[in-house]
């Protein structure tokens, strides 16, 4: 390939990629091929070719894809990683332990790159995914033995901890499970006073028992969350994400909404009966599978917000509903009043552009009264953000949340150093 052929070949690769980590996956796809049309042979560009037609449904083409990938190409260890991924993906464990299995021989065969970062992450993560393999078979104690590898490869890797946690629930192993999943916590967050505040073992029927604990992760800035199965045990523990948020004194309204809500007679309900609104969202759920949060999630939020609102004076768990002037129901939202924070766990809508007037309306209604200065929609999910971007929301991460939220609520300041 001649010098001005090689450039072609790497304008394509960089355009592609700028595409795929803006999730167009159709684009970068085109431009993969592209360059691939310029060096056929080239690895990378197959490989990410492969992973793109995975990203849009295709993941029997990108299967196919990556298994002729390592056929021509035996020495290329992301290529064998990310063929585990997908085989796994597709529930073929035996043939994703086979060749996660050769993406860590290929790593220990060439001792001298080990110190590398990507090659270390490589390995841990090829250990983690023959591991996940393994716990998916209930074979547990290879599973631990992969897990165990892992962390002699990066003891500060915190998704380990985790790992290894659902192993301990999964053999009633109570105590370790907790030491696991506070060690976790503790490496995510090391300028946390006490764990302990956030993490705890509990039960289905203990659930209201521990209400203090998804107390203490709601003021303190933290989404709550769950690792093991919901309605057995399980441990409560924060989850680390990005969030979306709209401060309510920057919201922008389009023309077409602002005619909308001046021709459509909306009105809110706001109510403590959380039981309504979550049972309302998991019938949805049920029925189009496009709530942000699974039945089991919504469970768990109903049990706790109960218990929150016969137990918590500053924290209020609240259901919200949209209904037309014909008194018909058109969207509803889940959430939790946290000081001047209001953060929303799951909404859905039934009519079109229900959901952002009920996100408009009661923005207003949370700024008025209830002098709330931002609104957070928990997670950052991508299939859902874009109405709210609209709105003027936006992304920030896990650790700018938290600094934003502690600012707003200086009362979660007392949990860290």
């Amino acid at each position: 390939m001649d010098s001005e052929m090689k450039a072609f070949f790497n304008d394509y690769m960089i355009d592609a990629n700028k595409y795929y980590f803006q999730r167009d996956f159709i684009k970068a796809s085109d431009y993969y091929k592209k360059a691939l049309k310029i060096n056929p042979n080239d690895p990378d560009a197959q490989l990410n070719d492969a992973c793109c037609d995975d990203e849009i449904g295709q993941t029997d083409l990108a299967i196919e894809k990556l298994e002729n990938i390592v056929k021509n190409h035996d020495y290329f260890t992301l290529g064998f990683y990310n063929l585990g991924f997908l085989y796994k993906k597709k529930k073929l464990y035996s043939n994703a332990i086979k060749v996660y299995t050769k993406a860590i021989n290929l790593i220990l065969d060439k001792y001298l790159f080990i110190n590398k970062p990507s090659s270390n992450k490589l390995l841990l993560d090829s250990y983690c995914g023959r591991g996940s393999c393994f716990e998916d078979l209930l074979l547990y104690d290879e599973a631990e033995r992969d897990y165990i590898e892992s962390i002699d490869i990066n003891p500060k890797c915190s998704y380990i901890y985790k790992n290894l946690l659902r192993i301990n629930l999964k053999r009633n192993e109570i105590e370790l499970a907790e030491y696991n999943a506070k060690k976790a916590f503790k490496l995510i967050y090391p300028e946390c006073r006490d764990p302990g505040k956030f993490v705890t073992v509990v039960t289905f029927d203990s659930l209201h028992e521990k209400v203090e604990t998804v107390s203490n992760t709601i003021k303190a800035g933290f989404y709550p969350g769950y690792i093991g199965e919901f309605g057995k045990t399980m441990v409560l523990m924060p989850l680390l994400c990005g969030r979306i948020i709209l401060h309510l004194d920057k919201i922008r309204i389009n023309k077409f909404m602002t005619r909308h809500l001046k021709n459509t007679k909306y009105y809110l309900e706001e109510s403590k009966n959380v039981t309504f609104m979550a049972d309302k969202l998991i019938e949805y759920y049920n029925a189009y599978k496009k709530t942000v949060v699974d039945p089991s999630y919504l469970l768990f939020l109903r049990y706790y917000l109960e218990a929150l609102n016969q137990t918590d004076d500053h924290l209020i768990g609240t259901s919200v509903s949209l209904f037309d002037e014909n008194n018909e129901y058109c969207a509803g939202d889940l959430g939790v009043l946290n000081g001047r924070i209001y953060t929303s766990f799951s909404g859905h809508k039934l009519k079109n552009n229900a959901g952002t007037s009920q996100l408009i309306l009661y923005a207003k209604v949370l700024e008025e009264d209830k002098k709330c200065l931002i609104k957070d929609f928990g997670p950052d999910n991508f299939n859902f953000n874009q109405y709210k971007l609209r709105l003027k929301a936006q992304l920030y991460t896990a650790n700018d949340y938290l600094n934003l939220a502690r600012k707003i609520n200086p009362y979660a300041n007392k949990y860290f150093y």
